[in-house]
């Protein structure tokens, strides 16, 4: 047991009750007289800067007798900022008026001093130092000048590749935002590895080098060459039921090529034909850092073709900015078009049966934050990917329907979309991982048709289904896959996708949650990583039946 006391002070019971729960009895006397006086230090932190122990005293029975004189709490009388520069002064949270009349409080002078040098690190002065002078304690309360020494200011130099990269410097110190001349910024430096991770055609080795020399900061880069370039070609013959002695060809074949001219371009091909009537098309284009600005250039094309129902094209083109960290804001513009194609299955007299020409102009924002590559571990960061979208849609008039169908129908509205996702791989225990994933996608209109809505289904989406199986204007999706890894990139893993889809048109309405559930494994294999998945889906209107399962495999070849 043990009895506090405290002198000096007019709240002493208060004062008991808030010690009483910092000062425990530890079971020696050296770890009591550290405990007692970390409590003191506590009191001087907090204003009471003449505490002190008076007395510890040990009883026979087992008692304990600790007295403690508290003294008066001190007030800040004056605290000048006086020889700091004007717009450091401005800059600061903390205003000379915030320590006026206000009790002394040690963790807020440190915050203070903390928030000059961290300021003066990130504006060129990373050898800025700042200390507290001229202090006075008398009855008006204590009174202060922080004393600033700036120190040289720095620029940075030079980027120096201590490596086998091959790659401009220019470029790279535009994406680092790191050019010669440039006043030194510490938060810069920080942000170089995570920063350099978001490449997957460079792995850094070591850690930056940074040195100084005169008023100069020239920083090494240990930097080699990571194969990321991606070719994978399927191509298959099967027998024109139609057209007989003809053949029709199927296939799939992608094509990434990454640090094209040295300087970060990429370039995507993606051709998809693995059902006979449908295919699509995707070519994008990456231009990052356009004349060593933080701004980068994004443009693709988009090409569906669903049997001979109706065709599909999208044209987007974009600006990306990179933010201090490792994240990138984007604005773009899309144009969508949508046409009917083949003989209509339906009388040209009646309603537009939930599919019709148009086209859209979209205007809108994308933000992501992709820090590292999930096929990869670890991972200690959920990688985020949220946009929205609205535009003005045109229905347009097909030749094939009478105009009477046209009647009544709004021509011109206005369409909303937005999709989101997070994702992140977690790792429990040594080699085994649980990777999750939620996203979920909303289309607004007042008159959606079944051209227009989202595609779900395949080995990227909910697995068990045909690619694109499912159509809807609304969607949630939830991914769970355990992962056992062997290495950086093969495992062997189990997962469960469920979903949520629903799309309500004028003649049709679908509600659902679907689910996918199996095994798969990811095996690296000489220069690429082949993919194989066995999976069983579930409907409404469909049960798990191993007759109906899916085989999705793929191999992607790195270069």
């Amino acid at each position: 047991m043990k009895d506090l006391k405290l002198t000096g002070t007019d709240d002493p019971d208060s004062m008991v009750e808030k010690l009483a729960q910092q000062i425990e009895t530890p079971a020696d006397s050296g770890s009591l007289i550290r405990v007692v006086h970390k409590a003191v230090i506590q009191l001087r932190g907090d204003g009471y800067l003449l505490a002190n122990v008076e007395a510890i005293e040990y009883y026979p029975e087992g008692l304990l007798t600790i007295q403690i004189f508290v003294g008066p709490s001190y007030e800040w009388a004056r605290l000048s900022l006086d020889g700091l520069p004007e717009e450091l002064r401005n800059r600061l949270k903390n205003k000379p008026a915030h320590f006026t009349k206000k009790g002394y409080n040690k963790a807020e002078i440190r915050q203070l001093l903390t928030e000059i040098i961290t300021y003066s690190e990130n504006h060129g002065y990373p050898f800025a130092s700042v200390q507290l002078d001229s202090v006075r304690v008398n009855d008006k309360g204590i009174s202060a000048t922080v004393i600033y020494d700036p120190g040289p200011f720095i620029t940075f130099d030079s980027l120096n590749i201590m490596g086998n990269l091959n790659i401009k410097k220019r470029f790279l110190g535009a994406y680092l935002k790191i050019l010669p001349g440039k006043s030194f910024d510490q938060r810069l430096i920080d942000h170089i590895p995570e920063k350099l991770e978001r490449l997957h055609y460079l792995k850094m080795n070591e850690m930056p080098v940074i040195r100084f020399q005169n008023v100069e900061c020239s920083i090494d880069l240990f930097l080699n060459p990571e194969k990321s370039n991606q070719f994978d070609a399927v191509i298959g013959f099967l027998p024109n039921e139609k057209e007989g002695g003809k053949v029709l060809v199927t296939g799939k074949a992608d094509i990434l090529l990454h640090q094209l001219f040295r300087s970060g371009k990429s370039f995507e091909f993606h051709w998809d034909k693995t059902q006979v009537a449908t295919q699509s098309v995707l070519i994008s284009y990456t231009h990052p850092n356009l004349f060593t600005s933080p701004v980068g250039l994004l443009a693709d094309f988009y090409l569906y073709k669903q049997d001979t129902t109706f065709i599909n094209r999208k044209v987007r083109l974009g600006f990306d900015l990179l933010t201090p960290g490792t994240g990138t804001f984007s604005f773009f513009s899309k144009w969508e078009s949508s046409r009917l194609i083949g003989a209509l299955p339906f009388d040209s007299t009646v309603f537009l049966f939930d599919l019709a020409d148009f086209n859209i102009n979209y205007i809108g924002l994308r933000f992501t934050d992709l820090p590292a590559a999930l096929q990869r571990p670890p991972f200690t960061h959920w990688n985020v990917d949220i946009q929205a979208a609205f535009g003005r849609k045109t229905i347009l008039k097909n030749a094939g329907f009478d105009d009477s169908v046209y009647e009544g129908v709004d021509f011109e509205t206005i369409q909303f979309t937005t999709e989101a996702a997070v994702s992140g791989l977690l790792q429990f225990k040594n080699a085994y991982f649980l990777y999750s994933k939620i996203s979920g996608g909303l289309m607004i209109n007042e008159r959606l048709f079944l051209n227009d809505l989202y595609r779900l289904g395949g080995l990227n989406s909910i697995r068990g289904f045909n690619e694109n199986f499912f159509y809807a204007s609304r969607y949630l999706l939830g991914t769970l896959e355990f992962r056992m890894y062997f290495n950086s990139i093969s495992s062997l893993f189990a997962f469960y996708d469920q979903s949520y889809v629903y799309y309500n048109l004028e003649d049709s309405q679908f509600n659902d949650t679907p689910f996918g559930i199996g095994l798969g494994m990811n095996i690296e294999s000489g220069n690429g990583l082949f993919t194989l998945v066995y999976a069983l889906g579930q409907t409404q209107e469909q049960p798990l039946d191993f007759r109906l399962s899916k085989i999705h495999f793929g191999y992607i070849s790195a270069f």
